[in-house]
Order: structure tokens, then sequence, then C-alpha cells
């Protein structure tokens, strides 16, 4: 085990004149942890201090972070395995050291029954730690890398597969927005590996296949450009590469193709002295070789959003074998590496995130402030650091750079949420197009407008940042306040009705303190949105209508029914298409589980947006735990209308990648008149593919006929209904 003089010389190597007084603390920090942790134990058997240990190497060793990291690395885990207190750790290392181990601490304590909503909490609370330090970021990605090296020693396959998963989903786009490779690349790996173990195993047989027919050729594609340099009298340093398993997945997923069709499996990297050195290789490169088209980007001249720089080229190389290029400095590859906050930030004497360059990190922090289901924490988190991107210019020639995808709408928005929300549509390099229109690097975009658009609920099915996203939403649900304050008086004048009441408003001035409201506005919203049902109020001012209620017998839910069977209307297209609506109140079928006749549904009342009907096991009706008062039971037997019309759901197929096998399942799909809307490709290797049909069907019963004929055939493996 590295001992405290090795830490200290590894610091040393970057802080040469390190003081005595530094050298005590990080001496008493190693003492500290070490003791601490006495008689712990890993999953893999080993002392359980080695795990901070090695965070604190890779720290100093890689990262070269403050003598205050290095402590904190070292202390991160005594808060919550042992019964040491952040006071301590105050009194003992100051007040920085503290609030490090503090945002690295795991939240324990917070008292939420659900599993789910705790994890989100700790995303929650993990990011705003991040967000006034961004030395807690770099820790924690080099504890979850650490971690991840040791994942195959964890007994269950669940919790291995829970760990990928949350690696992959939240630390890994974390650790490419900070630009840290390394960690990065790792970690996607042995998750990839965890979670799609037999994927994974056919390309890296397909990889060793190649190695050993020797038809990857590194050595003598280096030899060749190495001689071709000198020639040229240019300095580099050339390194030749497999791309790894997880990226050749995710080129063969994305793009729809198999091993074989992949061209660019090696990639060769050129590290030299100077950015004119760059520009230099890059011309010797294109005179000597034939250069693919459209695969040239200059990242030096516009680095990525994490400070990535690089010029990428792909080229017919050396024996005709085709490959990728990069060319970069000495710099440009560290900071590829290792991330531009640890190499730049610190460099500079600044630990914060007041940067411009911490933007995504701070719009991520305003996101997840305020926002309660737990799969809206981690998906914000996700979008926040998606790293993908393009960029765009204003007709003042600023520079905005947005995700891949993005439309002019989302530019428009990353302007104000005004221009977004009055934008009308956009000049793309001076041509009008909609908002709608999909960006590319290099456009040239000026947003029109008009004082009277409004944004529409159908903006958030096609925008792809954050930004845009929330702040549609925030403009719709205050719009549709009002529709559902008409909605709660119109309820509220239909129980009057029914107990035989006259309705005016100068009864209800009574009872208004009573519900917390300050107007007859807000008393009709607490009814609308189902906080308080009529009878509620009606009981508040008639007392004596309790004692009768059994004989009145007035219904909530019956009530809401009998809305709902008047909204719906006979039609053959009902995907999320609203129908006849009561009180400017749509009604949904929701797109996230496809309910059909047959199965057992729930409706939801959504305030701003209307009436959602669920399947009763949809995923997303956990949402709704805490206001169980916006859900009631339905029953297809109320809509007899329905009976004639078809209704879209989706079904996941299995089968062999052979000849005629996309023709069987479409034959039997004929067969059972069901109408196919959309297929998909999910996935395909050489001996299977994963295909998703979006299919009409008349009920629960068609779909299920469908179902067992589709098993029945030869060439089919699995058939999985959707549930959401």
């Amino acid at each position: 085990m590295k001992t405290k003089a090795d830490l200290i010389e590894a610091v040393k190597k970057y802080i040469p004149d390190l003081k005595n007084s530094e050298k005590a603390r990080l001496e008493l920090a190693y003492t500290f942890a070490q003791e601490k942790h006495a008689g712990q134990k890993r999953a893999s058997g080993e002392d359980y201090f080695t795990h901070p240990l090695q965070i604190a190497f890779i720290a100093a060793e890689e990262y070269e972070l403050d003598v205050d990291s290095i402590i904190a690395a070292l202390l991160h885990d005594v808060v919550e395995d042992t019964e040491t207190s952040v006071k301590t750790i105050q009194n003992l290392f100051g007040d920085s050291v503290a609030e490090l181990v503090t945002g690295l601490t795991k939240l324990r304590s917070i008292k939420i029954t659900s599993k789910k909503i705790l994890k989100a909490e700790n995303y929650r609370n993990f990011v705003i730690s991040v967000s006034k330090d961004i030395r807690v970021l770099i820790i924690k990605l080099i504890d979850r890398y650490h971690n991840i090296s040791t994942l195959q020693y964890h007994p269950t396959q669940e919790k291995r597969s829970r760990i990928a998963m949350e690696t992959l989903t939240i630390y890994v786009p974390l650790a490419e927005r900070m630009g840290m490779e390394k960690l990065k690349s790792f970690m996607e790996n042995v998750c990839f590996k965890e979670l799609y173990p037999q994927e994974y195993h056919f390309i890296e047989e397909k990889l060793e296949d190649l190695r050993k027919s020797g038809t990857n050729l590194i050595e003598p594609i280096v030899d060749e450009l190495s001689d071709l340099t000198t020639r040229h009298k240019i300095r580099a340093q050339i390194y030749g590469r497999e791309k790894t398993p997880y990226s050749i997945w995710k080129k063969m997923t994305n793009k729809n193709i198999t091993f074989d069709e992949i061209f660019d499996i090696i990639a060769f990297r050129f590290i030299v002295e100077s950015v004119e050195d760059c520009y230099k290789i890059l011309g010797m490169i294109h005179s000597t070789y034939k250069m693919i088209p459209n695969r040239f980007k200059d990242y030096i001249s516009t680095p990525k959003p994490n400070k990535y720089q690089s010029l990428h080229t792909s080229i017919v190389g050396p024996v005709g074998k085709r490959i990728e290029i990069q060319i970069r400095t000495k710099e440009m590859d560290k900071v590829a590496q290792y991330g531009y906050a640890a190499h730049w930030l610190y460099k500079q004497g600044k630990t914060d995130t007041t940067s411009k360059d911490f933007d995504w990190l701070r719009n991520m922090v305003n996101a997840i402030q305020h926002v309660s289901s737990p799969d809206e924490i981690v998906e914000n988190t996700k979008l926040s650091a998606f790293i993908d991107s393009i960029f765009c210019f204003t007709p003042k020639g600023d520079l905005l750079a947005l995700p891949i995808g993005a439309t002019a709408l989302d530019f428009a928005y990353e302007i104000h949420s005004n221009v977004g929300n009055q934008c009308v549509g956009a000049k793309i390099n001076k041509v009008i197009k909609n908002i709608r229109t999909p960006l590319k690097t290099g456009d040239m975009v000026e947003i029109l407008t008009s004082k009277t658009q409004i944004p529409s609920p159908e903006w958030e099915r096609f925008v792809v940042t954050l930004k845009a996203r929330n702040a549609i939403k925030h403009f719709l649900k205050q719009q549709h306040k009002q529709q559902i304050i008409l909605f709660g008086k119109q309820l509220l004048q239909t129980a009057f009705e029914h107990y035989k009441k006259d309705f005016s408003e100068k009864k209800l001035s009574s009872i208004l303190d009573k519900y917390g409201a300050s107007n007859f506005d807000d008393l009709y919203l607490l009814i609308g949105s189902r906080e308080y049902t009529p009878e509620h109020i009606l009981f508040a001012i008639y007392p004596e209508l309790k004692v009768s209620d059994n004989k009145h017998g007035f219904d909530i839910d019956s009530f809401f029914n009998t809305i709902e069977k008047n909204t719906f209307e006979k039609t053959k297209q009902r995907e999320n298409v609203s129908s006849q609506t009561l009180a400017n109140i749509p009604v949904y079928f929701a797109r996230c589980c496809l309910p059909v006749p047959g199965d057992e549904i729930i409706g939801v009342i959504h305030t701003g947006k209307g009436f959602t009907i669920h399947k009763k096991n949809c995923k997303n009706l956990h949402k709704f735990e805490k206001t169980p008062e916006k859900l009631f039971q339905l029953d297809w037997n109320d809509y007899a209308s329905l009976k004639d019309s078809t209704f879209k759901t989706k079904i996941s197929i299995l089968s062999k990648n052979s000849p005629g096998a996309l023709n069987e399942i479409t034959s039997i799909l004929a067969k059972e008149n069901a109408n196919i809307e959309d297929i998909k490709i999910i996935s395909r290797t050489e001996e299977y593919m994963d295909i998703m049909f979006a299919i009409d069907v008349k009920d629960l019963e068609h779909l299920n006929n469908i179902i067992t004929n589709l098993k029945n055939a030869k060439m089919i493996n699995t058939v999985i209904k959707y549930n959401g």
C-alpha cells in the first residue's frame, strides 16, 4: 500500500514548493482516514482505506488538484461510513475541506420512504454542491471511476446492473461534459460489458479476429505516417488505437449498421508542438491521401463546450485502409484526457463556477431546484450534461452552442425566454424557415417574432434544450391556470344545481379564509385542480347537507366519469389527439403506456393540461403518490361509442436476422387486420434484430391474439407487449 511519503512526493511533482504545514495536513488526513476506516473491507476483500487512498493518488498524479482536494479525497467517506462529524473535519482541516467533504457525502439522513425519490434527492443535493465548487464534481467522478473498476466484486446481478445503469446515465455524461475522456471511456466500457454482455463479447471477438488476421495494421500504418512527418520535417508523436467496444456499439445502433459496415475501427492521433504544426500535419495528410467527404471537423478554431480542441479528419490511408485521424498539441491532449477544469481553472486560481464555461451547470441547478419528480431530476441532469454540440451564430456574430438536433425554436429560447415565446420562424442563412427546422454547425440564425404569438403544447415535443422545455412548461402552466379556474367554477355550479341551491359568489365570501383563498378565482382553482371537491365547499356553506348526503347522493367520481364520457368522440385517430372538451379542458390517451379497451385504466387530471387516460400499471402513475386526489377510476364499459374504433399500441419483436423474417411478421399482422403505423429497428446483430412495431388494434383481446400468432412463427423468438 502506498505511504504518506508516496502521497507527498506525488503532490510535490506539481507543487514543488509544498509548505511543511501542508505536508503535515496531508499526513494527518492520511492517518485520520486510515484509523477511521480500520477494520472495514470493500466488496473485493481489500481494506476499505485503499479506496480513498487510490482516489487521492489519482487526484494528485493525473489531475494535479490542490492540497484541500487531496485531503477531501482521503476523507470523503469518513462522515458517511464512520462516526465522524463534519464539525470534526472542520476543526481538524478547515472550512474548505469540510465543505468539499459535505458535498461528497451521500445524504442518508433524508427521511424519504421511496428509494427512487431518495436517490433523486441525492442527485439534486450533489448537483447543488457541485455548483458551488467544481472540485466536488472532479473528486466525485474519480470516486465513481474507482468504484466502477471493482464492479465485478458486487455479489448480485441486480446491484451490478443498477450501479452500471446509474453510471452510464448520470456520471458518464457529466464526465463527458467536463472533458474527462479517460474516465468516461473506462466507465462506458465497464458498464456496457455489465449491461449488454452478449453485445460486448460479440464486438470483442470481432476485434480479436481483426488482430489475428492483421487487418487492423496499426504498427505499419504508424510507421508510414512517421516516415511522412519526417520527410516534411514536422516533429510529432503518433499513436494508433482501436475504438472501444462501447463506441463501436453506439455507432452500430445509431446508424443501424453491422460491425462489418464500420470502416474506421482504428484511429490515429498526432501530438505536435504547436497549433501551426496541427494545420501543417492536416495539409500533409490531405495532400498525400484521399480525404473522405464530410468528415473534417475543426475543433481548434471552434472548441467544444468542454474546451476539447483537435482537428478530425477521415482518409483512405496507407494500404488503402479507411482510418480516422486526430491532430492536437500536447496541452490539447492533456485537456482531452483529463478535462479542462482540473488543468485550466485551478491553474488560474479558480475553483468556483462563476465562469461562463459553467453556464450548463448553473442551468442544471436552476432546472432541478424546484422539480419534485425523480425522473425529471435525473432527466434534467442528463440533458444539461449533453456534450455533442452544434455551433450557430446570431446576426451580430455571437456564437451559441446547442445540442445536436436543436431547432430554430431552441435557438430562440437560448437568446431569451420572451424571444422564444414570441418566435414564429427564423431566417437561417437568410432563408426563412419554420420553428421546427433543425440547425447545423455554421448556421447564421435570425429569429422572427410576433407579439401575438404564444407557445403551444406541441412545442414541448420537438424542442431539445432543457432551457426551452422549461420555459414552455412555465408559460403553459400560467396560461392554462384560467382554464382550470373556469373548470372549477363549472364543477361548483353543477354541484349547487344538484343540491338545488342557488349559486352566487356572495355566498362563497364567508368561506374564502377557511380554504386559504384570497379571492374567488383561488377557490375555483382549488376545486378545478381537485384539491377540494365541490361538496367540501357546499358543506362548509350548508352544514345541514351533510345529514342528508345519502339522500342527495352527489358522487364526484361519477360526475367526473360523466364528464369523461361526454368528452370522448368516436374516432379512428386516437393517439394523443384531444377530442371534445369541457370548459376548454382537453382529453388525451397517454403516449407513455398506450391503453386499449380491456386494459385496466386510470384517469389523471393535470392542472393546465386536462385529462389523460393511463393504464392502471403505467410506470408514470408513481408521480401522483403524493396527490392521489388527481386519480380516478374509469371503466371502458362507459364508452360504448368507441367499440368500432382502433387504438394505437406497440409490440417489441426479437426475430432472426434472416431473409423473409420481416415479411413473415408483416404477413401475420395483415392477416390479423392490424394496421402498421410505424416500424423501427431498435438493434441488429448478425443473428438477431429487435424491432418495435406501432400497430392499430381494436382491443386487448385483439392484441393478445396477434401476440399469440407471432410467437408461433418460426423466425420469431420473443414478442413483448408495450407497457411504457
